[in-house]
């Protein structure tokens, strides 16, 4: 069961949740909205962010060797995967390239 927040409470003993209950929860808060919000632009990084980390923990590398075949720094890395980084469109494709991925963009 999903619930609606990460935050442990009173009601319920703390655990950790999967990346697939953290993957639907950011889906569902989502939603259909007409136009993007900085709340909703947030939640589209740190999905991203998770995929990416499920892809490169998939293939057993680590956010320093994602870096450096990146060209970049673990830190950075660290950031996307967190969702506190706007990634750029053309990094997302480079990383994707790297994990094995493509990166399929949708308008509707």
């Amino acid at each position: 069961m999903l619930y609606d927040t990460f935050m442990p409470s009173y009601h319920r003993p703390f655990r950790k949740y999967t990346d697939e209950e953290k993957l639907e929860y950011i889906r569902r808060q989502i939603g259909n909205s007409a136009k993007p919000t900085k709340k909703s632009i947030d939640r589209i990084c740190a999905e991203i962010g998770l995929l990416i980390s499920q892809s490169r923990r998939d293939m057993a590398i680590s956010q320093r060797e994602l870096g450096m075949r990146l060209g970049t720094y673990q830190s950075v890395i660290a950031r996307i995967e967190s969702g506190k980084h706007n990634i750029r469109i053309k990094n997302l494709e480079k990383i994707a390239k790297i994990l094995g991925k493509k990166v399929e963009i949708t308008l509707s």
